[in-house]
């Protein structure tokens, strides 16, 4: 665990960041002055994963043309892939899946 005011976040020499989570990590760190607690590396957590969320969400679609009745599938993966889909599964807390 970083000290405070130390910087978390590594690149590889190439100013490419080595890890996405250090990143978000780095994110919360920064507007926390006490040491880094559980919940604050769970928000850092939640803040690498929300991309995947952001792509891996729920989608009502019509079953057919012109039928009124919807099945749910995943935005990104479509096709015969119901939601939820096995990155949903990952990213998604149980809470959010039921």
């Amino acid at each position: 665990m970083a000290g405070q005011g130390t910087p978390v976040v590594s690149t590889d020499g190439g100013g490419v960041v080595s890890d996405p989570a250090e990143v978000a990590a780095n994110r919360v760190a920064q507007q926390v002055t006490h040491q880094i607690y559980y919940h604050h590396m769970l928000d850092a957590a939640r803040e690498v994963l929300k991309p995947l969320r952001e792509l891996h969400r729920p989608l009502d679609r019509p079953i057919s043309w012109g039928n009124t009745q919807t099945e749910r599938v995943c935005h990104h993966c479509l096709g015969p892939v119901k939601w939820p889909c096995l990155t949903a599964r990952l990213v998604y807390s149980s809470e959010e899946l039921s």
